[in-house]
């Protein structure tokens, strides 16, 4: 009498493993891909809000400045204003970060109507105020955002 063994295999080859480890590692990778991108948008928006609220704050001493009759002379550099309404050339510390989060640098460049001389502008002329913020940003590089505001001085 013959004995036949018979084999009654009942787990998964190691073909289908590496297949099913493959198909889970796409699916995680494409996951995290998505969730890496979305959250750098985030951040990126976020860094674009933080700038533009630097920017409103400088806006706002500007416009201070301008109603207390306060604005400096000869405005041909770049600068920033702080909250006593004292103006620093643009590459100073005092504007990194001045209104905002460390890190931002602040500018403000005036310039007049042609014909004019001098900023602010003589009396019934107007004045534009030209504000930007510049940070390294999270995705690299630098990012700029741009505001500008015109002033009439009376």
């Amino acid at each position: 009498m013959t004995t036949q063994y018979r084999s009654h295999q009942a787990g998964d080859t190691i073909v289908e493993v590496i297949i099913a480890v493959l198909i889970v590692s796409m699916l995680l990778t494409g996951a995290f891909i998505v969730t890496n991108r979305s959250t750098q948008a985030v951040r990126d928006s976020q860094e674009h809000a933080e700038a533009l609220q630097a920017l409103q704050g400088q806006l706002e001493l500007v416009r201070a400045a301008a109603a207390a009759k306060q604005l400096p002379g000869a405005l041909t550099i770049p600068f920033c204003l702080d909250s006593s309404l004292a103006s620093f050339p643009a590459n100073s510390v005092s504007c990194t970060g001045a209104g905002g989060p460390p890190g931002y640098q602040l500018s403000i460049v005036c310039s007049t109507a042609a014909g004019t001389d001098g900023c602010p502008a003589p009396s019934g002329k107007t004045s534009t105020f030209d504000l930007v913020t510049t940070w390294s940003s999270v995705s690299g590089g630098t990012d700029k955002v741009y505001l500008s505001y015109k002033v009439a001085t009376p």
